[in-house]
């Protein structure tokens, strides 16, 4: 039994370490995009859309910040959709209305259902959806508009980093939004970023042309990545433009946040399924298909991790048992006999996740913390199989998790 276990390990290593090798191979011939800088010769108006519902706590903080944003404010025009707020949200934003602010009211549909509400509102050529939640850097929307200078580019988004970093959840987050931060450039340097999270501009002539948000789906966000890219155009990744975002604080809540995004993509993908194939290049064959290989090995890693730790547990009283319980003897065992092709390829895999790290940390113009990034794969990476096994539950039942 032992074997198959190594054997199934190893064919999960492998395919683990062939993505991240592909992706540092990528990394070294284009690093230079990272840090690369357009010029931005005009400032075409941008409408800001916000969709909010019940934000009371935060909605202010994300106003005021987007109204000190370096952009010409002439050509700024912001929109708030209050959702169907029970607390004071409306109230807190018709405050603004003195700074140009407009807000719009209407019955609870969801995020997606605003966002189509607001889309109808909007006047200007480019539209900037932000989540109430989010908070631009100031010289943000500058780089975000400067990508749209190439006509095959349809959508651009930011990186987005941690607002909250107060705890040890949030700064695990943090590691993991670098990192995603990081394959998001990557893959949008070869036109394969499928993903539009957070705060996004998009030229407006797309929802004229192809439709709005998809409604029914539990992450609008790779919907309309996955819808803008299925029509050939492109999604761009500016790296130094930023957006914060807060984040999680207590394990239930990010268990909710994370299986409610696992399943949204499961759905998406069944949408879209056409695009899993040649036709859509690197998209189709490796980035797309990629998704349900990293759960794949995620949920395979937890199975075995737990029958492992299970099977050692015996095997150890097994062995205390034929020596009498004698303790002074079990520990006088030399531990390099148990040493096999699952500790090496363990090893190695731990290697290729330093290098990513080092790699993550040199294009970051900030710190990452080592010491969060081995707790990020010691332990939070257990935690992500976790969510990613319910989130398959649900998909295979049927039955959508809660918000």
């Amino acid at each position: 039994m032992l074997d198959v276990i190594t054997l199934i390990l190893l064919v999960v290593s492998f395919i683990g370490m062939y993505i991240s090798i592909w992706f540092i191979l990528l990394f070294l011939e284009k690093e230079g995009e990272f840090h690369k800088r357009l010029v931005l010769k005009k400032f075409p108006k941008v409408s800001v859309l916000i969709p909010a519902h019940n934000a009371e706590k935060i909605i202010s903080r994300t106003l005021n910040s987007l109204l000190k944003i370096d952009y010409p404010k002439n050509k700024l025009e912001v929109i708030v959709v209050d959702d169907g707020s029970s607390d004071r949200t409306h109230e807190i934003v018709k405050k603004f209305g003195k700074k140009g602010v407009k807000i719009y009211k209407k019955k609870w549909g969801g995020k997606a259902s605003a966002l189509n509400y607001g889309l109808k509102k909007v006047q200007s050529n480019f539209v900037l959806t932000l989540d109430a939640d989010c908070f631009l850097a100031k010289d943000a929307l500058k780089k975000m508009v400067a990508e749209m200078q190439d006509k095959r580019t349809m959508s651009v988004v930011l990186s987005i980093e941690v607002f909250n970093k107060k705890g040890i959840l949030q700064n695990i987050q943090n590691v993991e939004y670098s990192f995603l931060n990081f394959f998001k450039k990557l893959t949008a340097s070869i036109y394969c970023l499928s993903v539009a999270p957070a705060a996004v501009l998009y030229r407006t002539k797309f929802f004229r042309k192809y439709g709005g948000f998809d409604e029914k789906t539990l992450t609008e966000d790779f919907e309309i990545g996955l819808k803008i890219t299925s029509h050939q155009y492109n999604i761009a990744h500016t790296f130094d433009g930023k957006v914060y975002t807060i984040v999680p604080d207590t394990i239930s809540s990010l268990m909710r946040q994370r299986v409610r995004w696992r399943y949204g993509s499961f759905m998406d993908l069944k949408k879209h399924k056409k695009m899993l194939g040649l036709r859509y290049g690197d998209l189709g064959t490796f980035i797309l298909p990629m998704i349900l290989v990293y759960t794949g090995i995620l949920i395979t890693i937890l199975f075995l991790g737990l029958f492992n730790t299970v099977y050692e547990f015996f095997h150890s009283l097994n062995i205390l048992e034929l020596m009498s319980y004698n303790l002074r003897i079990f520990f006088s065992i030399n531990p390099l006999q148990f040493i096999d092709m699952r500790i090496f390829t363990l090893f190695f895999v731990g290697l290729i996740a330093l290098i990513n790290f080092i790699l993550v940390r040199k294009t970051k113009r900030g710190k990452i913390s080592l010491f969060y990034f081995v707790v990020y794969i010691l332990i939070y990476s257990w935690l992500q199989a976790i969510f990613e096994l319910i989130a398959v539950a649900y998909f295979l039942l049927k039955k959508k998790p809660k918000w």
